[in-house]
């Protein structure tokens, strides 16, 4: 084998350990993730929710949606929930319904 050969070799082995601890880095994060209790649901435009940690999270995720879409103040509300359970959908309607312990709206 030749120098150029095991460099090259050597170069591959660093990148699939680089990728492979990024991908195990990633898979932690991700379970961690997913065992957060989340315990904010936010509701943009009564379509788009999600769930957040924390209240001031939901709100800066709002007005993120607002300023993505380019809505100008006025244009758009959210809702913020805490400890929200859903409580099904209106026969025609589209939107999901909840019940939330404390509600907080813009």
């Amino acid at each position: 084998m030749n120098n150029k050969e095991k460099i090259t070799n050597t170069l591959l082995g660093i990148l699939g350990i680089v990728l492979f601890i990024g991908i195990i880095g990633y898979g932690v994060w991700w379970v961690i993730d997913l065992f957060t209790k989340k315990p904010w649901m936010g509701k943009f435009n009564a379509g788009n929710t999600q769930n957040f940690k924390t209240l001031e999270d939901c709100r800066a995720w709002a007005q993120g949606e607002a300023d993505s879409l380019g809505k100008k103040e006025g244009e758009w509300n959210f809702e913020c929930g805490k400890n929200c359970k859903y409580t099904g959908r209106e026969a025609g309607k589209i939107t999901d319904n909840y019940t939330c312990d404390e509600i907080v709206n813009n």
